[in-house]
């Protein structure tokens, strides 16, 4: 369990560690929830905000391509948006070159900052 930075509310998010690789990073931004969500819901902007990630195009309202450069060399896939809640949250998962999951949550705080939490898998 944590406690939130922007609240004193316990959020049972963190478990045990599993045997998959996972990634968490939380983040205050100054800005209110919904001018983050909406920026977050513009997926062909991400690469702006993320280096490896090259290019985003939009297949269909769920579907996108992507390419990554992670370490240097190029690679190309699909995801799609499996779970789309409007200010709240944005989850993904890959449809080709393995298997990657993703959530975006986002948090309104205080005074117009909000709380971004990214865990990817």
């Amino acid at each position: 369990m944590r406690v939130s930075a922007c609240s004193n509310l316990i959020h049972p998010m963190d478990r045990a560690p599993t045997a998959m690789n996972a990634a968490r990073h939380l983040v205050v931004v100054r800005a209110p929830v919904d001018r983050v969500y909406d920026q977050w819901s513009r997926l062909e902007d991400l690469p702006k905000f993320i280096p490896p990630l090259r290019e985003v195009r939009r297949i269909d309202d769920t579907h996108f391509s992507y390419t990554w450069h992670p370490d240097g060399s190029g690679q190309n896939g699909v995801f799609h948006i499996i779970l789309q809640i409007p200010g709240r949250r944005i989850a993904w998962r890959t449809i080709s070159n393995g298997f990657m999951s993703g959530v975006v949550s986002f948090e309104p705080c205080s005074q117009g900052e909000t709380e971004v939490t990214l865990k990817i898998r």
